[in-house]
């Protein structure tokens, strides 16, 4: 005769054996970089005045992770902090010590300056290993979305699948420049709307879609995720109409009319106030989705379980 307790236990025991599984030893990787994010551009970072920024999702990092108090960056400009993150040696030694680059240095002004740059490639070259190849290597599936400009330009070889990506994801999303200016072509809620603003009332950002899709596609191995937003870089603008208009009401100006220039100086900008917080949003959406993604590789956990970001 069979015991009724044998099917009883069976449950428990596929629980146990689920929710006991170990840890797999290959953690997904999620590496994110804004571009032109000052460090006081964040709340968390608020040590001088009030920040007029609202940054919760990245203070929720902070305040979960660590917050470097001393911490340098690699170089002051674009593509040669792009170069040394990913290759890990200094701009210098990777010959990128500039914005562009794959000419003669000339000085800027030869009547005044007696000093000239020195001579920089026009690209990082496919011989140097990156943080992309070393992962492939070891069984990771790789995705860069976004921003890439470890060349001459964003468009120009090499490619990020030159460069160890197994998938990249190209285009400005909603950093697009606005035509004719800045004060047309807000989000709406249109379907045909590119920008389609969500239930939050912020704009679509096919940046950031793009990376949940590469994470939603890879999760089945150990990922590493390259997110490198275009926001906060020229143009400054804001597609969020309420955004623009929450911070013009915020710092006590006027709703812009003019859509040239900004007459006020420093933190005063309600264009670049907009794009900060939408900026923390698609960081929230991409944590979100870590967060509430079962973990196939860990049954019974989140992605967020097994993810350094």
């Amino acid at each position: 005769m069979k015991s009724k307790w044998s099917w009883k236990l069976l449950p428990l025991l596929i629980a146990l054996t689920t929710f006991g599984a170990e840890r797999p030893a290959k953690p997904n990787i999620v590496l994110m970089l804004i571009d032109d994010l000052g460090w006081q551009d964040v709340s968390c970072y608020d040590i001088d005045e009030p920040s007029p920024y609202e940054t919760p999702h990245v203070d929720a990092l902070a305040k979960r992770g660590v917050l470097f108090r001393d911490a340098y960056s690699p170089a002051p400009t674009c593509a040669p902090s792009r170069c040394a993150i990913l290759a890990g040696q200094h701009p210098a030694r990777l010959q990128k010590t500039h914005v562009k680059g794959g000419q003669p240095p000339k000085p800027r002004n030869a009547a005044r300056d007696r000093l000239i740059d020195p001579w920089y490639r026009g690209g990082l070259p496919v011989t140097e290993t990156t943080v992309a190849e070393v992962l492939r290597d070891h069984g990771y599936r790789t995705g860069h979305s976004g921003k890439w400009h470890v060349a001459i330009n964003h468009n120009s070889y090499p490619k990020p699948t030159d460069h160890g990506f197994d998938i990249t994801v190209h285009g400005r999303g909603v950093n697009s420049k606005m035509k004719p200016h800045r004060l047309t072509e807000f989000a709406t809620g249109n379907t045909d709307d590119p920008y389609q603003l969500d239930a939050n009332g912020f704009p679509k950002d096919s940046v950031t879609e793009g990376a949940i899709s590469f994470m939603s596609d890879a999760k089945a191995q150990p990922f590493f995720l390259y997110y490198a937003t275009w926001l906060v870089h020229y143009p400054i603008q804001s597609r969020s109409k309420a955004l623009l208009e929450k911070y013009c009401q915020k710092l006590g100006v006027p709703f812009p009319t003019n859509p040239d220039g900004w007459p006020l100086d420093g933190q005063r900008n309600p264009y670049y106030c907009a794009m900060v917080e939408m900026v923390d949003y698609y960081v929230g959406q991409l944590v979100t989705y870590l967060e509430t993604t079962d973990d196939p590789r860990w049954p019974g956990h989140k992605l967020i379980d097994n993810t350094y970001i």
